[in-house]
């Protein structure tokens, strides 16, 4: 008897293993995609961390040709601040353009000098803004913002006035061009 009870657990023992030898594969498989899924969104957030410091540097960029370049140049000194990395969002409708870029000139009290250019000498600070631009992630963070478009908040450098493009040459004020 003892023979048939042995048998008998030993086959019970080897049907209760056949039973779980798929759950470790089940177990792989849901925590295999959950980790695939917060590294694909670690990685989205990162491009869009890129994404915020490359408008910084646009900001900044512009603000540095604008303090050299002569007032009214604007659409010059947007093309020029696009030289390098130019952020994009997902979707056709979040491409950056020179329409997110704003340049006013400031008098010395921060207040914007309505007319430019024919108030040169008021000019004391120019300030660069990076306006009205949504980012779009990816269908993975489509649930952030509305349905996955994020209003980006403004970015703005101020810079003192340099030459504003004139340069002395034997007394005379002569333009320098910002091509």
């Amino acid at each position: 008897m003892k023979l048939c009870s042995r048998q008998h657990t030993i086959r019970r023992n080897f049907t209760g293993r056949s039973r779980q030898q798929g759950i470790t594969l089940v177990e792989f498989s849901i925590l295999a995609s959950v980790f695939l899924l917060i590294m694909f969104a670690v990685i989205e957030i990162g491009i869009f961390a890129f994404q915020l410091q490359a408008m910084n540097d646009i900001s900044r960029r512009a603000a540095r040709i604008a303090v050299v370049c002569p007032v009214g140049t604007d659409v010059n000194i947007k093309s020029l601040a696009f030289t390098e990395q130019i952020p994009t969002g997902m979707f056709a409708s979040d491409q950056f353009d020179d329409d997110n870029i704003e340049i006013d000139y400031l008098d010395n009290s921060g207040v914007k000098v309505e007319t430019p250019f024919d108030n040169q000498r008021d000019i004391h600070f120019v300030r660069v803004r990076i306006v009205d631009f949504n980012y779009g992630f990816s269908g993975l963070l489509n649930f952030l913002g509305d349905n996955g478009t994020l209003s980006v908040p403004e970015f703005e450098t101020i810079l003192p006035a340099e030459s504003l493009g004139n340069v002395r040459v034997d007394g005379s004020n002569e333009k320098t061009t910002c091509i």
